[in-house]
């Protein structure tokens, strides 16, 4: 074989090894190419036979027809030189794809679809194979184009037909018969058929997502709500990421329409619109995707939201589906377009077809917007706008001024120059000008800023003011940016000399936000109160109020019990804070509240005050701040689930200011929902969190192990374990290789925590499942990563010692006895005495798993010993149970009910299992021995 054959060869079988995408796709095409150059028809016919299931898959319309037609024809020459089949491609099979294909597109008459079903039939007789794919492909084909009559005979004709190799597979037969029976208005005999897919646990390619997604809105009309959400949530991990499946991903958009959940809608439809024209050919895809977008748009205007924009819609791509539009759409045009969309393409496919079958799912999905069913999905119910109508446009100088201000903050040089042309242009007094100016400068750079500062030196000679015009002159440029080391070396030296107390509490405060911003607030807080007094002299109450709130972020909390906080606080308040100096009240009041005042309530309204600042100022950094700041409150206060909001509107609020998705939100917003019980929401979240730490352009491999570590914790959730294990291995391997590559960075350590973590779950996951090679392979790299970050994370090797341990003595390996014994003499060692007490418990139930059972009890005595001394009786009973219960299969009676008696006490006022169950053997002990009325009196506390 010649070495470009070998090559070809070689890319089909790296295909073949990856899933269909664009991956697939580019390795294809480039055994395709080599093919052709390679001139062996053979060789490019097993290209093109390969290259049709990958088309299919990942909706290429156009490549399924083109190498369809090819390999057909190549066939039809010469059977033996191009067979059927060829490692698993089979040109019959594809067969059943080329009717779907050309009703997909009305530009092909339906004569044509016949024909292609005649031809498909005669070419299956011809090759002595059965026809029941045949019959289900001309039932398919009926029902779709809108001939009931015709589908029904064919449904009777595939009863009575026997099945064969070439019928459908029962995941996709059934997923045929939701679709018909719905399009009946069956739905109760729909859903029987969607429960006999997942009862049966049916899959193919495209199921079961694509019927999940089909009986959303079913499900909801039979009231089965907990099934929808199910579905809704599952499905749409399983379609997200596959362009040919976006009809279906219309349906999950519509779905939280109609259930109330408008800001899900709107971000799903936002994350997928280029998608909208994928396969320019499948024009049925493009039907039903507008279909369901135009309904969930015309839910979205009827609550509120016509004129809200939707981000992306801009596109480009979009104007061969949708025309030309200036801008973005509104929902309200969105909705239009998307609806006039479906109708041009309806009416095209009835005229083609000699039906009605498109106007009839028009009109039924024109009833949606009545058939509404609450189901919250927990989170943002909202649409977010930033800005906008809420802030009125100012009216005076000052107004402008503060305009300009949060600007700056939101770092919109555009909107600056903006509100300073404005402000100019009412009139400003010197001093205003001196503001105005100053701003500018501070969003300048080169000769834009000096010119800036010249203006800033007129306005001071205007005022009389010659050292403040003269310093201006000299300095103005250097204390309008950010301040560097030897500028901060020079105003020092300069301070001194100052006469003005403008000027000395102008300097003192650039001074104390250079020391701020680089982590050195002791210095910073000198340097702000000499400013605010040097403020105060000159009578500049901008000026002092930026020096006293400044103090106020560099004081420390336990300064004079926050005393001193308090006192900054106050004198900014009355001096009348401005602008973005309000959030920074709001900000400090809120911490104020929660760490001094222990009012995490008045902390929360605080907080929640100044996230509606700066989104409506569109204000990024103050936003991660403030939101930061809740979610971490709300964490703490264990209402996880307004956690995870706080953190979704944030998201949410970044990508409409133009950030890209940020892994470590998406990964702390999952977490929260892991522990507010929403685990489908969690895998959603956290799954989208790898991707984007994967794909991010400067790769932070503290961020890919969290985002995997807490992606496998949701898996294993929702008990999808075999996710779960490679999401945790892959874990525990970044950390591992970030660790090996740069041991002295500190995200390299954070990785390498991530993963051990991750690589314990992963571990204690196989010890409860007896996968003896999983925990023989990665328990030994888990204690290997815990004890290279011994120094600094003291209780991963204890904890990762036990785990690691218990899960080798799970699978029979008697070796994890040595490290649950390290793992307690670690726990006492670092003065962890409830730990040494598990990992002693852990050690005694080992040794009773492996039959050891004289060294397990005094193991597990002493353990229940130490735990009652921790205060954890609960423990301590628990394991005094386990050896009662050894004791007595041992025939050890009296030494059996001691013990018992002794569990019993510790939990005898604690109502509940626990008891229940120690009550309940003690109680069958004593009336085996015959002490019926001991017996009696210990069962009584059973509850």
């Amino acid at each position: 074989m010649a070495h470009g054959e070998d090559q070809v060869q070689e890319l089909l079988s790296r295909a073949d090894l990856l899933p269909y995408g664009p991956e697939s796709r580019s390795v294809l095409d480039e055994a395709l190419a080599l093919s052709l150059e390679s001139g062996n028809p053979e060789l490019e016919y097993a290209v093109r036979l390969r290259l049709i299931a990958d088309a299919e898959m990942a909706g290429d319309t156009d490549a399924v027809l083109s190498n369809f037609a090819w390999c057909a024809a190549r066939n039809d020459e010469d059977p033996l030189r191009f067979p059927t089949q060829i490692e698993g491609n089979d040109l019959l099979w594809f067969y059943k794809w080329i009717p779907a294909t050309l009703a997909a597109n009305p530009r092909f008459a339906r004569a044509d679809v016949l024909r292609a079903l005649d031809a498909m039939e005669e070419r299956y007789r011809r090759e002595g194979v059965g026809v029941h794919g045949v019959l289900q492909a001309r039932f398919s084909e009926a029902y779709r184009s809108g001939h009931p009559d015709e589908a029904e005979g064919w449904r009777q004709a595939l009863l009575t037909t026997p099945e064969d190799e070439y019928s459908h597979c029962e995941a996709c037969s059934r997923s045929e018969q939701v679709d018909y029976l719905l399009g009946l208005g069956r739905d109760e005999e729909a859903l029987a058929f969607f429960d006999e897919i997942m009862s049966q646990n049916l899959s193919c390619g495209e199921e079961p997502e694509s019927v999940m997604s089909t009986v959303l809105l079913p499900l909801l009309r039979a009231g089965r709500l907990e099934d929808a959400e199910r579905a809704h949530r599952l499905a749409y991990r399983l379609v997200r990421n596959n362009p040919a499946l976006m009809p279906s991903i219309a349906k999950h958009i519509e779905f939280c329409a109609v259930t109330g959940n408008h800001a899900r809608a709107l971000r799903l439809l936002e994350r997928h619109l280029p998608w909208l024209a994928h396969d320019e050919l499948d024009a049925e895809a493009h039907f039903s995707t507008f279909l369901s977008v135009s309904t969930a748009l015309t839910l979205l205007e009827r609550a509120g939201y016509s004129e809200l924009g939707i981000r992306g819609s801009d596109d480009q791509r979009l104007v061969p589906i949708l025309g030309e539009h200036d801008g973005p759409y509104t929902v309200h045009e969105f909705a239009a377009a998307a609806l006039a969309a479906a109708e041009a393409l309806g009416r095209t496919f009835d005229e083609r077809d000699g039906s009605d079958a498109h106007r009839n799912r028009i009109l039924e999905a024109a009833k949606r917007p009545e058939q509404l069913i609450a189901l919250p999905l927990g989170e943002t119910e909202v649409p977010l706008t930033l800005g906008g109508a809420q802030e009125p446009e100012p009216t005076d100088v000052q107004g402008w001024i503060d305009a300009a201000v949060w600007a700056g903050v939101a770092e919109d040089e555009e909107r600056v120059d903006e509100a300073v042309a404005k402000g100019l242009l009412a009139h400003p007094t010197p001093r205003e000008r001196l503001s105005l100016w100053g701003l500018r400068a501070a969003m300048r750079e080169g000769a834009a800023r000096a010119e800036a500062v010249g203006q800033r030196a007129q306005a001071y000679r205007e005022l009389g003011l010659t050292e403040e015009a003269e310093f201006e002159t000299e300095y103005g440029t250097l204390v309008a940016g950010v301040l560097q080391p030897e500028d901060v070396h020079t105003l020092e030296a300069l301070l001194p000399r100052l006469e003005s107390s403008e000027l000395r509490a102008r300097v003192n405060l650039e001074l104390a936000l250079s020391f701020l911003s680089s982590q050195d607030p002791a210095r910073a807080m000198g340097y702000f109160l000499e400013g605010a007094e040097e403020a105060d002299k000159a009578e500049d109450n901008e000026l002092l109020r930026r020096c006293l709130l400044g103090a106020a972020w560099a004081v420390p909390l336990d300064e004079e019990n926050g005393e001193l906080q308090t006192r900054l606080l106050n004198m900014a308040e009355e001096a009348g804070p401005r602008a973005n100096q309000v959030y920074d009240v709001l900000y400090l009041r809120s911490v104020e509240a929660v760490a001094i005042h222990s009012d995490p309530e008045l902390a929360l309204r605080l907080s929640r005050e100044a996230t509606d600042l700066v989104l409506r100022h569109r204000a990024g950094a103050p936003l991660v701040q403030i939101s930061r700041f809740r979610a971490e409150l709300l964490t703490n206060l264990g209402r996880h689930e307004e956690a995870a909001g706080v953190l979704e509107l944030l998201s949410d609020a970044l990508v409409q200011l133009g950030r890209a998705p940020e892994a470590s939100f998406m990964i702390a917003r999952g977490r929260s929902l892991l522990r507010a019980g929403q685990t489908q929401a969690a895998l959603e979240v956290l799954g989208d969190a790898t991707m984007v730490a994967r794909d991010a352009e400067s790769p932070n491999p503290a961020e890919q192990a969290a985002a995997d570590h807490w992606y496998g914790e949701a898996a294993e959730a929702a008990e999808y374990f075999g996710t779960a294990i490679e999401v945790w291995a892959r874990a525990l391997q970044t950390g591992e290789l970030a660790l090996a590559e740069d041991p002295g960075s500190e995200l390299a350590r954070v990785a390498a925590l991530e993963g051990a973590q991750a690589g314990r779950s992963l571990v204690m996951l196989a010890g409860r499942a007896e996968h003896a090679e999983d925990v023989a392979s990665y328990g030994p790299r888990v204690i290997a990563l815990a004890r290279s970050l011994r120094e600094t994370e003291h209780g991963l090797l204890p904890l990762s010692l036990q785990a690691v341990g218990r899960a080798m003595v799970q699978v029979g390996d008697a070796e994890g006895l040595e490290l649950l014994s390290e793992a307690e003499d670690l726990g006492r060692a670092d003065g962890a005495a409830w730990f040494a007490a598990d990992a002693l418990d852990a050690r005694g139930r080992a040794l009773l798993g492996l039959g050891r059972v004289d060294e397990a009890m005094p193991a597990l005595l002493r353990a229940a010993d130490e735990y009652g001394e921790q205060g954890d009786q609960d423990n301590a009973a628990l394991a005094e149970y386990a050896v009662a219960r050894v004791l007595t299969d041992l025939e050890r009676p009296d030494e059996a009910l001691s013990v018992f008696e002794s569990a019993l006490h510790r939990v005898e006022d604690q109502a509940g299992d626990l008891r229940s169950g120690v009550a309940g053997a003690y109680g069958d002990l004593l009336e085996a021995q015959g002490r019926t009325a001991d017996a009696e009196r210990v069962r009584g506390l059973m509850s």
